[in-house]
């Protein structure tokens, strides 16, 4: 009955300005039917809950529109006066007659709410894409804040850890921990934007992954600094690669200086881009004579078109493991011939 036939009797001006009117006249007379079948499903179980606590509802959340459309929210205290009884008393199975009230204006609280979930379901897709830890620091409290990715980091779920600086220090290598504890904490104190460092970190299981952080500093109005926001990312298997690399590079380097053979890299113009010690000796020259030189100054035009073509053919056969030789004549710095058989396999 009170969705049906309720209407506003009477309100403040206060009531009125809520719903975008000047004065309280402009809204009394308003139906409350008209109202709830603007406002949809989420005001019908408002009033739907008014019923069932017996029309004594406290603190009970609206979710309303202004006459501009646009949508308020309100918290409500409602009181209903039912008809009297047969007795001429007010009972429990009269019909409700009146409803008296107050509203709050809580729309600017609930948009904050809003667009701080906004925010959190952001970050935790750009946590999910990247891969990454976020995590934040309070400079107020030196508080430190972790995403749902630290988890596999310090093998617990990142909301009942809640670790502090200390505590992320003592998980950094005991040879990294120096450097980045005075660089971060330099960080803290100066009037830097930025900041980065690549360090090895314990895991739970007390393995060590190399990390890259990095992080940026937020202001308030006044320009101090307020929070630190930043984020983890796991290198390892970039670190790894690069120290194969490296070590991969150093055996041949090693095995190019010891070889008995001599060895040359050339590009398909001729020009030499390596030669080993022993080639050097073979053609008497030092390493700056012969790098960046062109085969033609040290092998015969002929050396080095039959070398192309035993190449070709190599590349492009259907044999694996093809094998073939050639026979060349080179020249050394001291002007003698000597012959010299190549292989390529």
């Amino acid at each position: 009955m009170l969705f049906k036939y309720g209407y506003l009797a009477e309100c403040n001006d206060a009531m009125a300005r809520m719903y975008g009117y000047e004065t309280a006249d402009q809204i009394i007379g308003a139906r409350i039917r008209r109202s709830a079948r603007r406002i949809g499903s989420a005001n019908i179980d408002h009033l739907r809950a008014f019923r069932r606590s017996g029309f004594n509802l406290t603190d009970s959340e609206s979710h309303e529109v202004d006459r501009y459309g646009n949508k308020r929210y309100f918290l409500n205290n409602l009181t209903g006066i039912l008809e009297n009884g047969e007795n001429g008393e007010n009972g429990e199975n009269g019909a409700i007659v009146r409803a008296w009230g107050t509203q709050r204006d809580i729309t600017k609280a609930e948009r904050a709410e809003q667009a701080l979930r906004e925010s959190e379901e952001r970050l935790r897709r750009i946590s999910d894409a990247t891969q990454d830890s976020i995590w934040e620091i309070d400079l107020k409290t030196n508080q430190l804040w972790w995403g749902e990715r630290a988890r596999p980091l310090f093998g617990s779920r990142p909301g009942g850890l809640q670790p502090g600086l200390e505590d992320w220090y003592d998980r950094i290598h005991p040879e990294d921990v120096g450097r980045v504890k005075a660089r971060f904490e330099k960080f803290m104190r100066n009037d830097d934007r930025n900041w980065f460092d690549e360090y090895r970190f314990r895991r739970a299981d007390g393995s060590y992954v190399y990390i890259l952080d990095q992080a940026q500093k937020f202001y308030d109005e006044s320009g101090t600094p307020i929070l630190i926001a930043g984020a983890m990312s796991d290198i390892t298997a970039r670190v790894k690669a690069e120290e194969s690399l490296r070590a991969s590079e150093e055996r041949y380097r090693l095995l190019n200086r010891n070889l008995a053979d001599g060895v040359v890299i050339a590009g398909e113009d001729g020009t030499i881009h390596l030669a080993n010690q022993s080639m050097q000796r073979m053609l008497g020259v030092a390493p700056e004579q012969v790098i960046d030189g062109t085969s033609s100054t040290s092998f015969r035009p002929d050396a080095w078109i039959n070398t192309r073509g035993c190449l070709t053919d190599l590349l492009t056969g259907d044999l694996p493991g093809a094998r073939s030789k050639i026979v060349f004549r080179a020249m050394t710095a001291s002007s003698s011939r000597w012959k010299q058989r190549v292989r390529f396999d």
